[in-house]
């Protein structure tokens, strides 16, 4: 991969709208896994089961130096991001065991005076929303472990301009593997062109590639501890 010393070469790249699929018709948290679609398992379904294997096993051989360290590194790359687009609201999330802590983030873009959610999920309409979060004292924790804000203030997509994704893998042409609810590709298939989507995760959960199927949505942007990966243009990048 290129390497290029900045943030700011992707700019030229979010001004256009990230690649998405077509919309469908229709233990411990570390190992944390969703409801996953109604629909008869396939080859595509068995190879994600795999990677997910493969993945678990990963992030459960990551002592909590190693994730203090990842995450401060992603934090750091995440803060350049962050300031090349200063307009709008931040939807982040709540780390499962595993996932990379952006909670200081959240805490600076929170005290700047931005506008900060997390996701609030309908568990029975399998769908998730953008809710303020004021602060990381005022959360809940829900269903299957995720955390969510208090008292729950819904926020309009439409005044979202980041999306930071969490994800189980990734691979450099932008596709993710989550945990198998499809929840966070169903809301990125209803954003509108001006929101991006970040993919989250650290340097171990890269893989050479990522299964998919036709409703899971390719990301524009991946930030890792190693760096940030543009899809599309083999170009990785460090802030």
């Amino acid at each position: 991969m290129r390497i290029c010393r900045n943030t700011s070469e992707w700019i030229a790249r979010t001004t256009n709208p990230p690649p998405q699929a077509s919309k469908p018709r229709s233990g411990s948290a570390c190992h944390a896994s969703f409801p996953t679609r109604n629909h008869r398992m396939t080859d595509t379904d068995d190879s994600k089961q795999r990677q997910r294997e493969i993945l678990r096993l990963r992030l459960a051989a990551m002592d909590q130096g190693r994730l203090s360290a990842g995450s401060d590194a992603i934090v750091r790359t995440l803060e350049g991001v962050l300031r090349e687009r200063p307009g709008g609201g931040v939807l982040g999330f709540h780390p499962l065991a595993g996932e990379p802590d952006i909670r200081p983030l959240l805490e600076q873009a929170i005290a700047s005076g931005r506008t900060v959610c997390l996701p609030e999920v309908d568990w029975d309409r399998r769908t998730m929303a953008p809710a303020r979060l004021n602060g990381l004292d005022q959360v809940r924790e829900g269903r299957h472990g995720v955390v969510e804000p208090l008292p729950g203030e819904p926020i309009d997509i439409e005044d979202i301009s980041v999306v930071l994704v969490p994800g189980l893998g990734f691979d450099d042409q932008g596709r993710r593997l989550g945990r198998g609810g499809g929840f966070y590709d169903r809301f990125l298939a209803a954003c509108p062109h001006h929101v991006l989507p970040v993919g989250i995760g650290f340097r171990e959960q890269l893989m050479e590639r990522i299964e998919t199927g036709p409703t899971d949505i390719p990301l524009p942007m991946i930030i890792t501890d190693a760096g940030i990966i543009m899809p599309g243009s083999s170009t990785m990048g460090r802030s």
